[in-house]
């Protein structure tokens, strides 16, 4: 997280996005998805396929899709105050200090793991 620790939605927002591209160079890594092997664009379907491959995974990228999906939780909630249900709510306030902390350090987590695959 930032150090001056002000910009919880930015870190929870920038740490989503690390994330999220990490998956993206996971699926093009495994070979892409669909007819063309690419990778899809929507951030659902980017989840949805990631999750395919880290549950054929071991240990700690096969927990790492439910840390993505909490973090694309998080960073709707952060961006636009969108709830769970995926519907805008006036009461939410976005991240927390504590939980852009700890999605900062999941993403990097994240990261991490794929560049032990990686280098094998």
């Amino acid at each position: 997280m930032a150090p001056w620790g002000k910009a919880p939605n930015a870190c929870a927002h920038a740490a989503y996005y690390a994330m999220h591209f990490v998956a993206v160079a996971a699926l093009f890594r495994s070979g892409g998805v669909g007819k063309h092997k690419s990778v899809p664009k929507s951030h659902e379907h980017v989840l949805r396929h990631y999750i395919k491959l880290a549950e054929a995974s071991t240990s700690p990228i096969k927990e790492s899709a439910m840390m993505l999906n909490r973090a694309l939780n998080l960073r709707l909630e952060s961006d636009y105050f969108i709830n769970d249900q995926g519907v805008w709510d006036s009461g939410m306030h976005g991240a927390s200090k504590n939980e852009a902390a700890e999605m900062t350090a999941e993403a990097r987590k994240l990261l991490n793991a794929w560049m032990a695959v990686w280098k094998q």
